[in-house]
């Protein structure tokens, strides 16, 4: 039912940013969720603060159950502390509501908090400003810090509320293909890596501002005689490039997050554009592991009661 992870979780960096550290409440279980449109990551620390459990469930799995009384999870909680498990991500309210507690941080502020501590890396020592684009189910969220850590050119941007998120459109897409997820990099096989940039980049983009017409428009391809690779190829750069261009240019270092960037026709068709904008070097991260590492830094940092 659930992937364990637990092994890319090592290391926590994290900036006081101003707070002195704080104790934390080492008699309890910390819970710490990334509730996204399509799955839900959730990493349990024990009281010693060892990484116990790092599991990826469906988003309509039933958290208050899996909480309490699923598999290792359930075994490893005896009493849910809600004032333990903080909560990110498009869906935190609803998981919230489910669990009937939990302390929400909203998603523009755990990618500001991811993005400040990854500019602290040792291995960022000389990069003058860094970015991330986040690309998921939901939809897209774009930021950009200086040095400092502060917003570069007051870059915040995240899509509108909508219920028709990329990764949600190109669902739909590979539903109507009768494609699963891990066939996505099989058929686009000759588009991938440094022999298939050209292929890749003489690829059109749909002009559509909305992702929702996506779905016509590939089965409208496929219906014409296009060939599936291409109608495919086309749809998914399409969503790419909508979010990546709105990366203004000036960034030393982009960070690639979520999940789309797992299929590595949207790393490459990112990398291309990036590197059209002068981007020195491209980081990708799809599992979002540094969201969960700077929000349990947060707590660690400020202690559980002052977040």
């Amino acid at each position: 039912m659930y992937k364990d992870i637990a092994n890319n979780a090592a290391g926590i960096p994290s900036r006081a940013g101003g707070f002195e550290h704080a104790a934390d409440k080492s008699g309890d279980e910390s819970i710490y969720i990334d509730a996204g449109t399509r799955h839900f990551r959730l990493q349990v620390y024990e009281r010693d603060g060892s990484l116990e459990h790092d599991v990826l469930v469906p988003s309509s799995s039933d958290l208050l159950e899996l909480l309490s009384t699923q598999g290792n999870i359930g075994a490893g909680i005896s009493n849910l502390d809600t004032d333990r498990v903080f909560v990110t991500g498009k869906l935190a309210a609803a998981v919230r509501e489910r669990i009937g507690g939990g302390k929400l941080v909203l998603p523009a502020a755990a990618f500001w908090m991811a993005a400040r501590d990854l500019i602290e890396l040792p291995e960022n020592e000389n990069v003058g400003s860094l970015a991330i684009v986040d690309l998921s189910a939901s939809g897209y969220l774009v930021i950009g810090v200086d040095r400092s850590g502060r917003l570069k050119d007051d870059l915040l941007l995240a899509n509108p509320r909508c219920g028709a998120g990329s990764g949600i459109n190109l669902d739909r897409v590979l539903q109507k293909l009768n494609l699963r997820h891990d066939q996505v990099d099989g058929l686009l096989e000759a588009y991938l890596g440094d022999a298939g940039r050209k292929r890749r980049q003489a690829t059109t983009v749909r002009v559509d501002r909305c992702g929702v017409f996506s779905t016509s428009a590939t089965i409208s391809d496929k219906n014409q005689g296009i060939p599936l690779d291409t109608a495919l190829a086309t749809t998914l750069k399409s969503e790419v490039e909508k979010t990546v261009r709105k990366l203004p240019d000036g960034f030393d270092k982009v960070y690639l997050t979520g999940r789309i960037f797992r299929w590595q026709y949207a790393r490459d068709c990112a990398q291309d554009l990036l590197r059209e904008q002068g981007v020195a070097a491209v980081v990708t991260d799809a599992e979002n592991d540094q969201l969960l590492k700077s929000l349990r830094g947060l707590v660690t940092n400020i202690g559980a009661d002052n977040l």
